[in-house]
């Protein structure tokens, strides 16, 4: 589904902003 592949995409985003700014 699109709205699936869309929230996927943005949870990863979020993930890799997440361990930036961990790593910081």
């Amino acid at each position: 589904d699109e709205s699936d592949s869309n929230l996927v995409q943005i949870m990863i985003k979020n993930y890799v902003l997440y361990k930036l700014i961990k790593n910081f």
